[in-house]
């Protein structure tokens, strides 16, 4: 499942790595948009398969964050 950005930002803070079990709610990456942050959150249970960008880039909107593989779909 890929989590993408609405508008663009700045990465702050990473949470999670790549391989990293995450729960639902749980925060994944704090990017910062006209001075407000933004948490980034799992929508499910799941692992952190890949990061695309790194604390301190600019994203854009509709830019690829990371990809999430949830657990709901690992089981099938």
């Amino acid at each position: 499942m890929p989590l993408s950005r609405l508008c663009t930002a700045s990465w702050l803070h990473l949470k999670s790595l790549k391989g990293d079990a995450v729960q639902a709610g749980q925060r994944l990456a704090i990017l910062e948009a006209m001075k407000m942050q933004h948490e980034i959150v799992a929508p499910d249970a799941g692992t952190v398969d890949t990061i695309v960008s790194a604390a301190g880039k600019q994203v854009a909107q509709g830019d690829m964050l990371l990809t999430l593989t949830l657990a709901s779909e690992a089981e099938s």
